[in-house]
């Protein structure tokens, strides 16, 4: 009896209109706490569950306390006694995402315990619960504990001469939609970035400029499979060279990540493989491996896994060609393992932008040949590509537009699929081939135009998502970083309508290289902002 006696006086002490700390602190919410609190919307149908993200405060981050609350050192020590209760009370803000719960850390001797609430919208009151002799967890409502400036309080009480410390508390939200972090934020990071999965984490291969027309290969890996926050990352270097890291491509490469790129000081091809399964040390990065050094070669390279050996697709700058080489090992780390180095086309000014992928069986490029001004691929005929004459047969995919920039190559539903952006109307387009090799022109004439609202830059990246094609591209008008994803797996169902189209992310300047992949089943994309030169990764949690 005394105990809810107790409490009757607490609440109306809490909330009294003369001495409230909540009214006092947010005066505009308590005003229209009889206002209904519009509620979530349903769980679309398939939709994944939505991930749990923590924000925390020490128990010495308070927003309001009584005298006899005292900060030591990171907790609030509350000493009540039978006259004066001893309480703190925290303002936690998760944002736009759907409240779950907050865990509060409590350090309690035998004897003492503390009360609990929680500022609740919907009836005006505090929602107390206790008593409680150690740490609790409360779960949470947007209806009930959000403020209309999106706050929300916790109150922690000491009464009857208990004592105890409040050492911190952690609000859970279930947070949707695409989040971005930047992951090195040092000037000039980020460009020609390229993204894979390690060890069911995101990674990602990038260069940072030195000054002048030095630059280095680093290599960033988080320590959690979402990377949403910025102390989830770390970086190594890779190669610490005049000129490393131009024209990045990454690969899972018998289970070590690797990388391929250009070193444009010497003009060559390099590929090196990390010595073990994670690369998050500089000595797992020394075995480096140059696999072209004739001319000014190894410029927009695409590596790939080719009949179980890695492969690249390279722009040769010097004779203006597509090449290709392949590795005659599962490992590739030996320079001996390169010997094999075709040229796949020499029509000269061809080969720019190419990408690499398997397709039926065998390797097989998309690519922008200036010449003709179209979009070419070839397919080998043998599954290797390394023969004299696999490379022979070329598909003109697209050849009434002027394409420029970079070029996506994917498998849509057993037949190839390419991505494109055309010059002359900053249009982007998503063509599929009819049959599962591609190898003849008149296979491609599926054509689905999917952005013409504004001018698309020459910056796109595209892969399968859950099975079905998806491309990240640039707004250049509005700077913005899109994405689409077809509903259907050929991606051809319902034309752009079957597009669904996502705002990623506003920029303080363009967009610049960017790189989508899958990592734990989530799409992914790395990028720079050229605002301000940092390296960005943006995920999916929906």
């Amino acid at each position: 009896m005394k105990t809810a006696i107790l409490l009757l006086v607490l609440a109306a002490w809490l909330l009294g209109s003369c001495s409230s700390p909540l009214e006092d602190a947010d005066k505009q919410d308590l005003s229209a706490l009889e206002v209904p609190v519009e509620q979530l919307p349903p769980i679309p149908a398939g939709r994944r569950a939505s991930e749990q993200i923590d924000s925390e405060l020490t128990g010495s981050q308070y927003f309001s306390k009584t005298t006899n609350a005292n900060v030591g050192g990171n907790e609030l020590e509350l000493f009540s006694t039978a006259q004066s209760p001893s309480w703190g009370i925290w303002k936690l803000n998760g944002g736009t995402d759907a409240l779950k719960e907050v865990q509060l850390l409590l350090d309690i001797s035998a004897g003492n315990h503390a009360y609990v609430a929680v500022a609740d919208y919907s009836t005006g009151r505090w929602s107390f619960s206790g008593p409680h002799e150690s740490g609790v967890t409360i779960p949470l409502e947007d209806a009930s504990h959000r403020s209309v400036n999106g706050d929300t309080y916790i109150a922690v009480l000491a009464a009857g001469g208990s004592q105890l410390n409040v050492v911190r508390l952690i609000m859970s939200v279930d947070r949707t939609g695409w989040q971005v972090v930047t992951v090195d934020a040092r000037s000039g990071t980020g460009r020609e970035s390229s993204i894979l999965e390690v060890d069911g984490k995101p990674a990602i291969a990038y260069r940072r400029a030195k000054g002048g027309p030095d630059y280095d290969l680093l290599f960033a890996y988080s320590d959690t499979e979402l990377g949403i926050d910025p102390d989830d990352w770390e970086y190594t270097v890779v190669h610490d060279g005049a000129a490393a890291g131009a024209s990045i491509s990454t690969a899972i490469i018998a289970g070590h990540p690797a990388i391929a790129y250009h070193e444009s000081s010497a003009g060559e091809l390099i590929y090196v493989r990390s010595t073990d399964a994670l690369g998050r040390t500089e000595s797992n990065w020394q075995d480096r491996v140059v696999v072209d050094t004739d001319g000014e070669v190894g410029r927009e390279a695409s590596m790939a896994v080719i009949n179980g050996n890695p492969a690249i697709a390279y722009y040769d700058f010097s004779n203006d060609s597509l090449k290709y080489a392949r590795s005659s090992t599962e490992l590739g780390d030996q320079s001996g393992d390169w010997t094999t180095v075709r040229t796949v086309d020499s029509t000269s000014p061809t080969g720019r932008y190419p990408v690499l992928a398997t397709v039926n069986g065998n390797p097989a490029i998309a690519y922008q040949d200036t010449e003709g001004n179209s979009i070419n691929y070839k397919r080998s005929l043998g599954p290797n590509g390394s023969g004299p004459a696999d490379w022979n047969s070329t598909a003109m995919v697209d050849a009434s537009l002027n394409p420029i920039g970079a070029v996506g190559l994917l498998v849509a539903d057993g037949n190839p699929a390419v991505f494109h952006t055309d010059f002359m109307t900053r249009s982007l387009h998503y063509i599929r081939s009819s049959t599962q090799d591609g190898t003849d022109s008149e296979e491609w004439s599926d054509d689905v135009f999917l952005e013409g609202d504004f001018n698309v830059n020459i910056h796109l990246s595209a892969t399968l998502v859950n099975g079905n094609p998806a491309v990240a591209y640039t707004d250049f008008d509005n700077s913005r970083l899109m994405y689409r994803r077809s509903a259907d797996s050929a991606g051809t169902g319902n034309g752009q309508a079957g597009w669904p189209r996502d705002t990623v992310y506003e920029a303080s300047g363009n967009i610049q290289e960017l790189d989508l992949a899958v990592v734990a089943g989530r799409p992914v994309i790395s990028f720079t902002d050229a605002g301000d030169t940092y390296l960005k990764y943006a995920v999916l949690l929906d």
